[in-house]
């Protein structure tokens, strides 16, 4: 009997330390903070505008936590820098607008709720304090890094979405190369580690977000690597019904490569992702894009295209800071970024739970969306480049507003699930019926119109939404002249709005 008595009162000690440490981990919604980069900040269209913020995950995750007094960077309309948006019904896009808009809540005397910055990598959520007059500064206002600001806020629940920045630059310029278009891996583990264990606190919780797979976003899923017909978008078909690859300019072995007249060209392989810069019209190419010249087409197919036979360009580096940017990612180099982001999420995932954080796995539910995207009420949304919904008009990485109200929703059922809380999901209609338009009288006189996929800007402002390692690398671009070149991340100071900076 007293065997059995002490028993249970050994169970009730230990269901009584299990119901402390449970409490303990209990997430308090009373004060979140968002740490971040694009998606966090709800960048999309090329811009940070009000009616997209809105949309950010950050900001729809306070609404759900009951949050009324959330900060964020607000901008009006056009948008800063200017958004792209369909300018036509052809349909073209293009800026809508000559102008940039402003800021709209540069006076409030604390730091934003939101924190996140287009652009960031890990190191500069730590590190960084400025970038001279572009759009870190009109978010970070001079008050000290996003870490620094973000613990003064003495949050207690936070958010950290460094998604992808560290790593993305890969896939834009063709090309892995640690320091040049990828952040080292040891040097991301150190400051992944180093800002989780800032961010540790007691009572604290809050999720650290994952990475998506590479092929999430529409920049390296949308031109498939075998000839297609341009005007039906279906393969071309050789006598046998098989497709008929582009042309590389990497010797692949392949029995099928040949000198054409620009050197040795060879079939692209399967695995294969060609970016949406193949299609971007070039002012070095009369205006046109490499596709339509016939870069990549065996001129078997089209003997009337000038460049036919011509192999499309592979990205490289030429020391000491010439990037040379290419349109190819071949299959050993998609395996070896894919596994860069696995890598990644593994320093995520061990950060959050070494510092009483859940993780978000971002790669596995981006795994999903592009094989199942979601339907709501008969309406399918995908990954599709323009005609799927989930991104941006025009957009080859970030997400639309229906795109970040469906990260919202998997990310408050990730927290329901993780949490025990029954937090209220974001309502998807309001983002597929609401209109993302200019306000009236905002757009201002309409840019020139531009390419029915994706222009020449949309496709250099990549690189300054995701920057290099260096911000002294040079970019040549394909037909470019080599000394046509431009800085990797040039801060355009026409299209920001410099803001006051407060002295630390």
């Amino acid at each position: 009997m007293k065997r059995s008595l002490l028993r249970l009162a050994g169970i009730a000690a230990v269901a009584g330390l299990w119901a402390v440490g449970a409490a303990a981990q209990a997430p308090n919604f009373s004060k979140y903070v968002a740490l971040g980069d694009s998606y966090g900040a709800g960048y999309g269209s090329g811009c940070l505008v009000v009616r997209e913020q809105r949309f950010s995950y950050p900001a729809q995750l306070a609404r759900s936590f009951g949050i009324t007094d959330f900060q964020q960077p607000t901008v009006s309309d056009p948008g800063i820098p200017t958004c792209n948006q369909i300018t036509s019904l052809t349909p073209t896009f293009g800026p809508i607008s000559k102008n940039t808009g402003a800021p709209t809540n540069a006076a409030l005397a604390r730091s934003y709720d939101n924190l996140s910055v287009p652009g960031y990598k890990i190191a500069d959520v730590s590190d960084k304090t400025t970038d001279n007059g572009g759009i870190a500064d009109l978010i970070l206002r001079g008050r000290g890094t996003q870490l620094n600001q973000a613990l003064g806020l003495n949050p207690t629940f936070i958010t950290l979405g460094i998604i992808g920045n560290d790593i993305l630059t890969a896939g834009g310029a063709g090309f892995l190369q640690d320091g040049v278009t990828a952040t080292p891996l040891a040097l991301f583990t150190a400051k992944y580690n180093a800002v989780a264990a800032a961010l540790k606190a007691s009572g604290r919780t809050g999720v650290f977000l994952g990475t998506p797979d590479p092929r999430f976003i529409p920049l390296a899923s949308t031109i498939p690597y075998y000839v297609v017909d341009p005007k039906t978008r279906q393969p071309v078909r050789d006598a046998a019904g098989n497709v008929i690859p582009l042309y590389g300019t990497r010797d692949t072995g392949d029995p099928r490569c040949k000198v054409g007249p620009g050197g040795k060209v060879c079939p692209l392989p399967p695995g294969t992702e060609v970016t949406l810069g193949a299609s971007a019209p070039q002012a070095a190419l009369g205006g046109k894009s490499l596709l339509a010249l016939g870069f990549g087409i065996p001129c078997s197919v089209d003997a009337t295209l000038p460049k036919c036979d011509f192999g499309l360009p592979d990205g490289s580096f030429t020391p000491p800071a010439t990037v040379t940017i290419g349109v190819v990612l071949y299959p050993d180099e998609v395996i070896a970024i894919d596994q860069r982001v696995r890598d990644m999420n593994a320093v995520i995932k061990s950060a959050a739970e070494a510092n009483g954080f859940k993780y978000f796995d971002f790669y596995a539910l981006s795994q999903d969306l592009i094989v199942n995207g979601r339907t709501y009420a008969g309406i399918h949304i995908s990954t599709s480049f323009v005609t799927g919904g989930m991104f941006a008009y025009g957009e080859a990485v970030h997400m639309s507003n229906i795109g970040y109200t469906i990260l919202s929703d998997e990310l408050i059922q990730f927290i329901n699930a993780s949490y025990g809380t029954n937090l209220e999901r974001p309502n998807i209609a309001t983002a597929l019926f609401t209109p993302d338009v200019p306000a009236p009288g905002t757009t201002g006189a309409i840019g020139p119109a531009a390419s029915v996929d994706f222009t020449e800007e949309m496709w250099r402002g990549f690189f300054r939404s995701f920057p290099f390692q260096e911000e002294s690398f040079e970019l040549v671009f394909p037909a470019e002249p080599a000394a046509a070149v431009e800085r990797a991340a040039p801060v355009d100071r026409s299209r920001v709005i410099r803001v006051p900076r407060k002295r630390l």
